[in-house]
C-alpha cells in the first residue's frame, strides 16, 4: 500500500467503535423487475415455510432424539415430512472445519459427522440443478460448452452499469430488493489495493485451510455465530487447529475489516429499519457474553467464505433471516466484462460483477447464482448475513418451541401465533423504498 491509500489505521476510524468511516454514496440507475410480485411472493412464501418449521418440525421442535448416523462420513442423516412429499429435511454432515456451508441442495460433504446440524430443508428443482452443474463441468473439461455459454442463450443482456454509483434491483412497488455497489465514493483506487490484498490472504488460506467440498464446484468455509439443537444457545463455529488459525489471522487484517464495515455501511443505508433491528439482538448476544460476531463492531452474525472458479450454485440463501439483508463482496482475477456475471434467475437478469464488487440481496428472496470464470482466472467469495436461528433464539428469549409455549400459555400463544403469522408482512417494512434511500444518501 502506498502511503496516499493505506490500510492500517487511518482517519477513517471513528469514535463510534466502527473501524472505517464511509461517505454516503448517490444511487444510479436501478433495474425495475419485470417479475412484478417476485419479492413481495417470496416474502411471504418465506414466513409461510418459517412457520411451518416452529409449529411442525419435530426437529425443530427437539420432540425426537437423532441418532449418530450409521452412515459413511460425509452423508447426512434425512427426515423425510409426512406433509410435504416434495421437500426433504437434512440434519446435515458438519465436520470440524465448517457448519453447514449453503442452502444449496447439497447433502454430502467430505469430513466426519461429530454433530447434528439444525435441520435445512431443500427442494427437488435444486437437485436437478446440480446434476446440471455435473453435467456442464464434465462437459467443459472435455473442451464443450460452458455453463456461461449455456446461460447467455437464456438470458441474453448483460446489465453493465457506471461503477462508480450503487445500482438498486427494484420491484414495481419501489421496493429494493438488492444493488450492487463496486467501490466506495472518491475511493476507487485505495479499494483495488484493498480487494488486491484480500485476493492474497484469500489464495493463501484456500492453499492451507481444510475446507467443505460442494460437489467439485464449490470449496466453501462458515465462521462466526450459528445456533444447532444439540446447543443450548447460539456458539461459535468451531474449526480446525489450522482453519482456526487463518481465520485469525484474516478477521485481523485491516483490509478485511475494511470490506466488513463497507457492508455493514451498504446494510445501514438500504435497509436502516432491518440494520437496527440486526444491531439489536447482535448486540445483546454480546452484551451477554454468549456469542461474537466475527467482526466487532458488525450486524451480521454469521460470515461464509468460498472459492468457485466454475459456475457457481444456485442458490436462495435459506439460513438468512427474511427480514434482513444478505451482503456479497467478490474477489479474484478475471476478466468482468465476459465472465462472472451475477445471474437473478427470477428476475431474468444478469450484471456484470466487477472484481472488488459488493452486492446487497434481501435475505433469502432472491435465487442466485454467478457465471464461471476462465480456467486460468480465480474467483472468491466474502458473504455476511443473519442466521435466522440465531435471532429467533433472541426472540424467544433463549428458549427452545415448547418451552416458548409452556411460558406464554394458551391464550398468550395464540395471539402470539396470529402476530407470527401476519409477519410476512410486517417484514417487507425492514426494507426501503426507492425514494427513501435517496433521501437517506
Amino acid at each position: 500500500m502506498d502511503d496516499k491509500h493505506p490500510v492500517i489505521p487511518s482517519p477513517r476510524r471513528g469514535r463510534s467503535g466502527d473501524d472505517y468511516r464511509f461517505p454516503a454514496q448517490a444511487l444510479g440507475t436501478p433495474y425495475r423487475s419485470e417479475n412484478d410480485d417476485t419479492f413481495r411472493e417470496t416474502l411471504r412464501s418465506r414466513q409461510r415455510v418459517r412457520v411451518y418449521r416452529e409449529y411442525n418440525d419435530p426437529v425443530y421442535r427437539r420432540e425426537i432424539t437423532l441418532a449418530q448416523s450409521a452412515a459413511p462420513p460425509g452423508l447426512g442423516v434425512h427426515y423425510e415430512l409426512e406433509s410435504d412429499g416434495e421437500t426433504e429435511v437434512s440434519t446435515g454432515p458438519t465436520d470440524t472445519a465448517s457448519d453447514r456451508a449453503s442452502s444449496a441442495s447439497v447433502t454430502a460433504r467430505h469430513g466426519s459427522v461429530d454433530r447434528l446440524s439444525r435441520p435445512v430443508t431443500y427442494s427437488r428443482h435444486d437437485q436437478h440443478r446440480v446434476s446440471e452443474l455435473r453435467a456442464v463441468r464434465a462437459q467443459r473439461e472435455r473442451g464443450g460448452v460452458s455453463m456461461a455459454d449455456l446461460r447467455r442463450m437464456a438470458i441474453n443482456t448483460v446489465y453493465d452499469f457506471d461503477r462508480a454509483n450503487i445500482h438498486p434491483l427494484v420491484d414495481k412497488h419501489d421496493f429494493v430488493m438488492a444493488a450492487i455497489a463496486s467501490f466506495p465514493k472518491g475511493e476507487e483506487a485505495w479499494w483495488t489495493e484493498v480487494g488486491m490484498i484480500i485476493e492474497r490472504r484469500l489464495t493463501r488460506f484456500h492453499q492451507k485451510g481444510d475446507f467443505a467440498d460442494l460437489f467439485g464446484l464449490e470449496t466453501t468455509l462458515r465462521f462466526g455465530i450459528t445456533f444447532t439443537t444439540d446447543h443450548e444457545a447460539p456458539y461459535q463455529i468451531k474449526h480446525s487447529a489450522s482453519n482456526t488459525h487463518q481465520l485469525s489471522v484474516l478477521t485481523s487484517c485491516e483490509a478485511f475489516k475494511a470490506y466488513s464495515c463497507y457492508q455493514n455501511h451498504l446494510y445501514r443505508q438500504l435497509a436502516p429499519q432491518g440494520f437496527a433491528r440486526s444491531a439489536a439482538k447482535v448486540a445483546e448476544l454480546v452484551t451477554r457474553g454468549i456469542a461474537f460476531p466475527a467482526f466487532e463492531s458488525s450486524v451480521f452474525t454469521t460470515c461464509e467464505i468460498s472459492f468457485c472458479d466454475l459456475p457457481s450454485i444456485t442458490r436462495r440463501n435459506e439460513d438468512a433471516a427474511y427480514d434482513t439483508m444478505e451482503l456479497i463482496s467478490v474477489f479474484g482475477d478475471y476478466d468482468h466484462t465476459k465472465r462472472g456475471q451475477l445471474i437473478f434467475w427470477d428476475e431474468g437478469c444478469m450484471l456484470e460483477v466487477v472484481p472488488g464488487a459488493t452486492i446487497a440481496i434481501a435475505g433469502g428472496s432472491l435465487r442466485y447464482s454467478f457465471v464461471d470464470v476462465a480456467l486460468h482466472e480465480t474467483r472468491m467469495i466474502f458473504r455476511q448475513f443473519c442466521d435466522a436461528r440465531v435471532l429467533r433464539w433472541v426472540e424467544k428469549d433463549g428458549r427452545s418451541d415448547a418451552e416458548w409455549e409452556d411460558f406464554l400459555g394458551p391464550k398468550k400463544l395464540g395471539e402470539w401465533q396470529e402476530n407470527r403469522d401476519a409477519s410476512g408482512a410486517a417484514g417487507l417494512k425492514s426494507f426501503s423504498k426507492l425514494r427513501d434511500i435517496e433521501v437517506v444518501l
